[in-house]
């Protein structure tokens, strides 16, 4: 196995290689390294690193201030490769960095994923995504250079980016009805981004839905005040149809019981959104009853029959009631394993299996949890989370400790970090507590249950 090198700028400036942190010397060469991370797999000219970096050093004596700095640097970040990690390129170098080792770069892949879920009208999957997405910031960016002139900039953009996430998982999350339990955070958003409508937006729609209308149009009525005095400005056209449609009750703001919208104009109701209140048949894709044997966790199929594989099912959900504990389902991409699972999960469900659904993404190396958090926020909603509770209940203390620390929604939890780059151990630990969790949910159907990661690589 080869060498693991990896780079955190989401809080102090980081190196970890194959798991132990890597000292890369002083002030000057953090710094550079910190320019070359922010600027990954691009050339960068001598010319920005010596006026960044070097602009207090005596006339004629930063070039070779320079190329010290670059030779140690090139040492330190030395992890057994032939091809070293900085590249002289002209008019200068290049700081070489491969898919999943930049703690940014794996970042903003969890955003985009998260985004494409809202687009696709699927917050459940939003939320899980975009959490994940934030779970992997320690603190400030770049918290011990931030007053580099060249890292200013870079931190103002950066926390920006991060706003934005945070901003699209509340979105997610009040899509899926958690208005209760987002409003605190979201005050606490607005007193420190009072300027920031889509937040003050946010928190109106999370006061109105837990009953407190006079609250939101407060929020609304100090926005306003603060606007005039500051910019002299009035708020924006989203803002104020929002505070007409809170004055007048309109409906579109409710949250209906199979359906939730993003905004005040409405949205249709998304698929995770609809399992929350009464799971989808999974064959079908319509609703039904919560609790009912063919609901359940973390993913809908479409409303195509599957045609020609029904000697392969048999053997499926044969093997799922017989003494299986592991069935792998291969195929060239295209070939429909996803659906052919989709609908053997189906049959599981209908004799009264318990399914949880999660899928591997590509960047997935840098949070090799999502697949098991994703599954297990799909079985916090089946039954209106009583599946969920009757497995809680009878698990060991340490199972309900680390789903907890999975799943922040149930409540606090002293299990490893979500974010965290777990040791051996740790992680041995995680997943048992989440086997245990599913042998005891197993154990409260009376028929078993049933853990599907998709797209394993």
């Amino acid at each position: 196995m080869g060498s693991r090198l990896e780079f955190r700028i989401l809080g102090p400036l980081e190196v970890w290689l194959n798991g132990a942190v890597v000292r890369v010397g002083g002030p000057k060469q953090r710094a550079l390294l910190a320019l070359l991370l922010c600027h990954a797999n691009r050339v960068v000219s001598r010319d920005q690193l010596i006026d960044e970096l070097l602009g207090d050093q005596p006339g004629g004596s930063a070039e070779p201030v320079l190329h010290v700095q670059i030779s140690r640097l090139r040492k330190a970040l030395a992890d057994g490769d032939p091809q070293p990690r900085l590249l002289a390129r002209p008019p200068g170098y290049v700081l070489r960095v491969e898919d999943g080792e930049l703690d940014l770069h794996a970042f903003e892949q969890q955003v985009a994923a998260g985004r494409r879920a809202l687009e696709q009208e699927d917050p459940g999957r939003a939320a899980v995504l975009l959490r994940a997405a934030e779970s992997l910031w320690h603190g400030r960016p770049l918290a011990d250079l931030e007053f580099e002139p060249f890292a200013r900039f870079e931190v103002q953009r950066l926390e920006a980016c991060r706003l934005a996430a945070v901003e699209d998982r509340i979105e997610a999350e009040l899509a899926l009805g958690r208005h209760g339990a987002l409003s605190p955070e979201l005050e606490q958003l607005v007193a420190e981004h009072p300027l920031r409508e889509r937040l003050r937006g946010q928190l109106m729609i999370a006061l109105y839905r837990s009953g407190r209308q006079t609250e939101a149009l407060e929020t609304y009525r100090a926005g306003r005040l603060l606007l005039a005095e500051e910019l002299a400005v009035e708020p924006g056209p989203q803002l104020k149809q929002l505070q007409a449609a809170i004055l007048g009750h309109d409906t579109a703001l409710q949250l209906p019981p199979l359906g939730a919208q993003h905004g005040p104009a409405g949205t249709p109701a998304a698929p995770a959104e609809k399992a929350a209140a009464g799971e989808l048949s999974p064959a079908m894709g319509e609703p039904r009853p919560a609790g009912t044997p063919d609901g359940w966790a973390g993913h809908t199929a479409g409303r195509a029959a599957l045609v020609g594989r029904e000697g392969e099912l048999s053997r499926l959900v044969g093997a799922l009631g017989g003494d299986a504990r592991l069935v792998l389902v291969i195929g060239d991409a295209g070939v429909g394993k996803t659906r052919f699972a989709a609908e053997g999960m189906a049959r599981a469900a209908a004799g009264g299996m318990v399914v949880a659904w999660g899928e591997c993404l590509p960047l997935a190396r840098a949070l090799p949890l999502l697949p098991v958090i994703s599954a297990l926020d799909g079985l916090a909603r089946l039954d209106q989370g009583k599946v969920l509770a009757v497995g809680l209940d009878a698990a060991p203390g340490f199972a309900r400790e680390v789903v907890r620390r999975l799943l922040p929604q149930l409540g606090p939890g002293d299990g490893p970090s979500l974010g965290a780059r777990d040791r051996g151990w740790e992680r041995e630990r995680l997943f048992a507590g989440v086997a245990e969790l599913l042998s005891a949910v197993a154990a409260g159907s009376g028929a078993g249950a049933v853990l599907v990661v998709e797209d394993v690589h």
